[in-house]
């Protein structure tokens, strides 16, 4: 696909700047949760629908639509993304817990458990976030 075309999909739409607007507020407001949720639920549905051969991004229409189909897309992006994340909280929360005990073979472990945590965090987060794209996608083609 030719990067001009994939540049000025979000514009091929009449309304696009109020899907840009509206994406945007929902964005802001994502500390409430329940916004991603709908922006998830977008996702979902121009993945679909470009699937589907459509040339032209959807609408932001069908709000309990959005927010179902995003909840369920999050949930499966979550379960691809619990062993990055499992591994993050031990690991974190052991060099933490190491750091806290006040000595200096403790900082000095926690320092280390903490850059290695971390960085196999980050590597697992990239090889499973891989997956939950390939997921997501199907989910979006198969709805289920």
């Amino acid at each position: 696909m030719e990067f001009d075309k994939i540049a000025t999909y979000p514009m091929e739409r009449d309304d696009w700047l109020k899907t840009l607007l509206i994406g945007g507020v929902l964005l802001l407001l994502g500390a409430l949760v329940v916004p991603l949720f709908v922006v998830y639920g977008y996702l979902v549905r121009t993945i679909r629908e470009s699937i589907a051969g459509e040339p032209k991004p959807p609408a932001f229409d069908g709000w309990g639509e959005l927010l179902v189909d995003g909840v369920q897309a999050w949930i499966v992006s979550l379960v691809y993304l619990i062993v990055p994340l499992i591994v993050a909280v031990v690991t974190v929360g052991g060099s933490i817990a190491a750091i806290a005990t006040g000595s200096e073979a403790g900082a000095a472990a926690g320092a280390g458990g903490l850059f290695v945590g971390l960085t196999l965090s980050a590597l697992l987060s990239i090889a499973f976030g891989y997956l939950a794209v390939v997921a997501l996608v199907n989910f979006a083609k198969e709805g289920s």
